[in-house]
């Protein structure tokens, strides 16, 4: 049993690894290669910049790209990992936008789009940093205290929102290479950029179709308090089997009709996958989301992403190390 579940560990990371090599370079490299074959040669002092605005792009493309969840990539290094590595990503495409930001010169409209661009991501990093990456916060006695601050006022609703601002900075970036001609000329690269930026805002937007019409919907049966600050809610709905839900496996859960709880969030199932018709969860009320759920009325209509996979395996990893 031990060796199989190393084994399966080895695969994994070897997933993980696969797929980081691919984000890194793999994805930016048609785009550099084109580059590097249709720049004029009077830019060649500004090449390595407009270099690091492409890899840029690319990784911020591929940051979007898994905010969707593709569920194929979960099967292989779980949501976890992916949710890691769009931060990282994230973080990394902001430096290089600087590089960018700093060897590039450019006017009027080239100017301020990139402008724009680049200070929102810049904005939107610093608040994820303080909102969402509790491992910075948790070492930082200053931010933790800054953070709690600013909860009462950026309830979790609203920082999914100001996080969707992703979205316009990487609209205006799009704009931004739309404007400079001498980019626009080079047509394998144009193929590339324009392949690229429809596949993901397809997927975006699909995701976002499969989330509103695709998810599952159920009614809350019961709710009742196991323990303090702890809550057991039992959720019945129609197509179980339609979920495929797996020992381990969780699922994104959101109330549609509640303000505060129409966000999903994630949460690991209590009982066994084999129960028909039926989910009961085991939450502790520590956030802004999970203390509401006591008030929330029987009967009351919910919304069910999953199951997600891959989640076992990697508590399973967390805890080997």
């Amino acid at each position: 049993m031990k060796e199989a579940m190393c084994k399966m560990i080895k695969r994994h990371n070897f997933a993980l690894g696969i797929t980081w090599l691919f984000i890194l370079f793999v994805i930016p490299l048609p785009l550099i290669q084109t580059l590097a074959a249709g720049l004029p040669v009077i830019y060649s002092s500004e090449f390595q910049a407009i270099y690091y605005g492409t890899i840029a792009y690319s990784w911020m493309l591929a940051a979007i790209y898994l905010a969707t969840k593709p569920k194929w990539l979960d099967r292989l290094i779980g949501l976890p990992d992916m949710f890691m590595i769009h931060g990282i990503i994230s973080i990394a495409a902001i430096a290089m936008a600087y590089l960018h930001k700093t060897g590039t010169t450019s006017q009027g409209w080239i100017k301020t789009t990139g402008d724009w661009a680049f200070d929102l991501f810049l904005g939107l990093m610093i608040y994820s940093l303080i909102f969402m990456a509790g491992w910075l916060t948790s070492r930082l006695p200053f931010l933790e205290t800054i953070k709690h601050f600013l909860e009462k006022i950026f309830r979790h609703e609203l920082s999914v929102w100001i996080h969707r601002l992703n979205l316009i900075a990487t609209a205006l970036v799009f704009i931004h290479v739309l404007l400079i001609n001498y980019i626009t000329a080079i047509k394998p690269f144009m193929i590339w950029f324009l392949g690229y930026s429809g596949f993901v805002f397809i997927a975006y937007v699909w995701s976002k179709i499969h989330n509103e019409v695709g998810d599952t919907t159920g009614i809350l049966q019961e709710s009742r308090s196991l323990a303090d600050n702890v809550i057991e809610l039992t959720i019945g709905f129609q197509d179980h089997k339609k979920m495929n839900i797996k020992a381990g496996d969780y699922i994104f859960l959101s109330f549609p009709n509640i303000p505060g709880l129409k966000e999903p969030h994630p949460f690991s199932i209590a009982n066994p996958p084999t129960d028909k018709n039926q989910l009961v969860l085991a939450i502790r009320g520590d956030g802004d989301f999970t203390s509401k759920l006591p008030k929330v009325p029987e009967k009351s209509k919910v919304k069910i992403m999953g199951g997600i996979k891959n989640f076992w395996k990697n508590n399973l990893r967390i805890h080997q190390l």
